[in-house]
């Protein structure tokens, strides 16, 4: 076997064994020790320094979030008057992990995602971004006219809840949500909190 194929298998069995079920943990909003913290933040340091390291762990993060936001996505309730709060609380949940495991992937952002994107390529986003693009594509866009009101609703309500959305919509276009607005990006946030301009300062 050659080097370039060892160091893919040893990637392979990186993210089987060791990260994949800790991001998942993470994405439950459950704790990891800080034993594990520290040895999975070393283990991904280790990786983006190897030859090639940095596009491979990036292309398992994009695969995990697909599978991730897909399996969010299938158990949605078919009962449309239950979705907005399932909506709700599985994007709370989501934005919240998905903000740690950015913090968690700092080296992959820092050493090699900014590195392509200083080269010109624009479709390499951070690890944030990736997961909020998977959310967007699997799970928003998807329900997004099932979150819609129904015509039955008053004018009033229908207008408030297509601007919801709309807004929604725009801001998952953005590359550059602090975390403060991703906790404000729910469906059933008041139409201010929804609309808030981006704070000055990130989290």
């Amino acid at each position: 076997m050659d080097t370039s194929r060892a160091r893919s298998t040893d990637i392979q069995q990186i993210w089987q064994r060791l990260l994949e079920p800790n991001i998942t943990v993470l994405l439950r909003n459950e704790s990891i020790s800080s034993q594990a913290h520290a040895g999975i933040y070393t283990t991904i340091y280790n990786v983006v320094m190897m030859d090639h390291g940095g596009q491979q762990l990036y292309a398992q993060l994009s695969a995990f979030y697909a599978t991730y936001t897909m399996g969010i996505y299938k158990a949605r309730p078919e009962d449309d008057s239950l979705l907005p709060s399932y909506y709700d609380s599985q994007w709370t949940r989501f934005c919240r992990g998905a903000a740690t495991v950015d913090r968690l992937f700092n080296y992959l952002n820092r050493d090699w995602v900014e590195l392509q994107r200083d080269e010109g390529r624009r479709d390499v986003k951070t690890v944030l971004n990736v997961a909020l693009t998977q959310w967007r594509i699997n799970i928003f866009d998807p329900l997004s006219p099932r979150l819609e009101p129904p015509p039955a609703v008053s004018e009033a309500d229908a207008e408030e809840k297509e601007t919801r959305v709309a807004i929604l919509r725009t801001k998952f276009a953005s590359e550059s949500l602090t975390v403060r607005e991703l906790r404000k990006m729910r469906f059933s946030s008041t139409q201010s909190d929804v609309a808030s301009s981006h704070p000055s300062e990130g989290e």
